[in-house]
């Protein structure tokens, strides 16, 4: 499943153009070893990227009507052993009911849909755009691909790179609008299909992110119908397929796939055998599952430095490409990895602008929504939305240092700019202001958050089973009101319903089963807190001061501790012209680095932001004519 390149011209494909997009598909094998198909129709070329253990869907051709489907990924209800048969009902919908036909399809897909009677191409992405395209017109040529390095390369053309794109990225650790870091190269939105017709081409949206006002249901009635709905797409995304093992950590979201299915092994990736592991552990015996340890190397996030923006675009902070160190660790009979990706964002309240609760002095584990009037205006909502939005580093003390003195201004106008139209868009997709808060995160779905890089990570080398990324996960993220999804209130309901003896198990990262109260949460917290100053609870800490008692490591630590990784982020900042001083204050991005690592500062996540922003650009300049050449920058 690692990914498409295409291309459409406005003859008959040569055998040059069969050459450069083959070149180009290659670039999407991270693994050394994948199979790549090709498929011509006219002026139409598609090669497809797969594991040699991933048999794609033959493409389905209707000779009579002139119609032909390609299918990459998979359809959820249809099963993965019969991809023909998937592909062969998307296109009959597709000939029976046009675009529309697309709104009844669940899975994680692109559909490549070439009508050559009417001279129409259309490329579709699912829902959730759960496999990202990118796609650029012009030259007389449409190309478009899975990652945005191949359509720089069949271009040939000096690329130019979008600052509004690149601005985004260091205040949101990704990108919200339909940009990429280069100008002309453009992000197909979720629930939508490219269409090129008599050399027109345009964006043409079958679904629509909509959220539904408060009803007033019950927490109780959502929670059963969210159990409904996690059970159906955990099937569904499981498969029974006996090659099948699942992520298993010591929070909530794993547990909700082993409570529905029981997958050939557990894994547990981590630095040492810690409080995570042993939550994971427990839930593993629970269930009956035998599980594996994974233990990262010490420098494995050195070597993610250079992989992590080769797997997302240098659009997904690098160290979030944790699963790549699974590949050779793993049995040989595992060929899917089953993950809970997506329940935090899609069913936890992570969007949702919300104020933490508080007794007395002390805060509790308890939010409400953030009280915002209904007619509050753009200027302010915006400065909500910068603040509140989760991975934000808009107020970050460090982010401004970095930037070059006659760019600050120009930085924070245009990121208001993006966020308050974004916002205003917002206005016909969500009632309430704090809902059009969750559409600036939301609107580009899962796709749009620096942790969508663990899938990538898994997909160019596992068929990847991230099951919230499902229809009917979707659908109740729109229908269950901010208020009950914060704190997984509704969401840890559900997972009673599921499995009641798994919610009795603790959460490894609060280290209290689910469905604690919040005040007793507290007043357990607060005795622990008294008995360690007593001496009578003292729990013993990591043997390193970068590991945690959870799934990943203190990266602040890690940047100070692991002297290869620290040498890795200094090399990003010294290559010359890499940074563009349009933008950047080089000099002070090193001393940064400088001060972090002697204690001045805590600067953990702008460095790694600024490292995958470096290290993409060096790879792309090194592949052809100079990104950064003079004029050629898109303010």
């Amino acid at each position: 499943m690692a990914g498409i390149v295409g291309m459409l011209g406005e003859g008959p494909v040569t055998a040059d153009d069969r050459s450069v997009l083959l070149a180009a598909a290659r670039a999407l094998d991270h693994t050394g070893d994948g199979h790549v198909d090709l498929w011509v129709d006219g002026p139409l070329c598609v090669a497809r990227v797969h594991l040699p253990f991933d048999r794609p869907a033959a493409p389905v051709v209707h000779p009579g009507r002139g119609t032909a489907l390609i299918l990459h990924g998979c359809i959820l209800d249809q099963p993965s052993r019969m991809p023909e048969a998937a592909a062969e009902r998307a296109l009959a919908l597709y000939e029976d009911r046009g675009l529309p036909g697309f709104e009844t399809i669940n899975g994680r897909f692109n559909l490549i849909v070439h009508d050559a009677r009417a001279r129409r191409l259309l490329v579709v992405n699912d829902r959730c755009a759960s496999h990202p395209l990118f796609y650029r017109d012009g030259g007389g040529r449409l190309l478009f691909a899975s990652q945005v390095r191949p359509l720089l390369e069949l271009a040939g053309e000096a690329p130019r790179l979008d600052l509004s794109s690149l601005r985004q990225f260091l205040v949101f650790q990704t990108i919200l609008t339909e940009g990429t870091f280069v100008e002309g190269v453009r992000t197909l939105p979720p629930g939508a299909a490219l269409s090129s017709e008599d050399g027109r081409t345009r964006v043409q949206r079958y679904w629509q992110l909509r959220y539904a006002e408060d009803d007033g249901a019950s927490e109780a009635e959502h929670a059963e119908a969210l159990a409904a709905a996690l059970r159906g797409a955990i099937r569904r995304g499981a498969d029974g397929a006996s090659g099948t093992a699942v992520l298993l950590s010591g929070g909530l979201d794993s547990r909700a796939l082993v409570a529905v299915t029981r997958p050939s092994l557990a894994i547990t990736l981590g630095d040492w055998e810690n409080a995570e592991f042993g939550v994971a552990r427990a839930i593993a015996h629970q269930r009956g599952l035998p599980q594996i340890f994974v233990r990262r190397a010490r420098d494995f996030y050195a070597s993610l430095v250079d992989l992590g923006p080769a797997l997302g675009d240098g659009a997904y902070r690098f160290d979030n490409a944790h699963f790549a160190a699974l590949r050779g660790a793993l049995p040989a009979h595992v060929t899917d990895l089953l993950t809970g990706y997506g329940f935090d964002l899609l069913l936890k309240g992570e969007t949702v602008p919300a104020r933490r609760l508080h007794l007395g002095a002390w805060p509790l584990n308890r939010h409400v929504v953030r009280p915002l009037e209904a007619g509050i205006s753009r200027t302010a909502l915006t400065e909500v939305a910068l603040e509140a939005t989760g991975h934000s580093l808009w107020a970050h003390p460090d982010m401004r240092r970095v930037l070059a003195p006659a760019a600050r201004a120009a930085f924070e106008e245009d990121v208001r700019a993006v966020v308050g139209d974004l916002l205003e868009r917002a206005r016909n997709h969500a009632p309430s202001p704090a809902q059009r808060c969750e559409y600036l995160r939301m609107h580009m779905m899962a796709t749009r958050f620096p942790a969508f890089l663990n899938v990538l990570s898994i997909r160019h080398f596992y068929r990847d089973r991230a099951v919230a990324l499902d229809n009917e996960i979707v659908d109740q993220h729109l229908r269950i009101p901010p208020r009950l999804r914060l704190d997984a209130r509704v969401y840890k309901r559900a997972l009673g319903r599921l499995d009641p003896q798994l919610l009795r198990i603790r959460d490894a990262n609060t280290g209290f089963a689910p469905d604690t109260h919040y005040l007793i949460e507290h007043l357990g917290r607060r005795a622990r807190q008294a008995l360690g100053r007593l001496g009578l609870r003292r729990e013993p800490g990591p043997p390193d001061p970068a590991f945690t008692q959870g799934s990943w490591p203190n990266m602040g630590e890690l940047i100070r501790q692991r002297p290869a990784l620290g040498e890795r982020l200094g090399r990003a900042f010294a290559d010359d012209g890499v940074l563009p001083g349009a933008l950047f204050d080089v000099p002070a991005v090193q001393g940064l680095l400088a001060d972090h690592q002697a204690r001045r500062v805590d600067a953990a996540w702008p460095l790694l932001v600024l490292a995958t922003v470096a290290t993409w650009l060096r790879a792309t300049l090194s592949r052809g004519p100079a990104l950064l050449a003079p004029g050629a920058v898109k303010a």
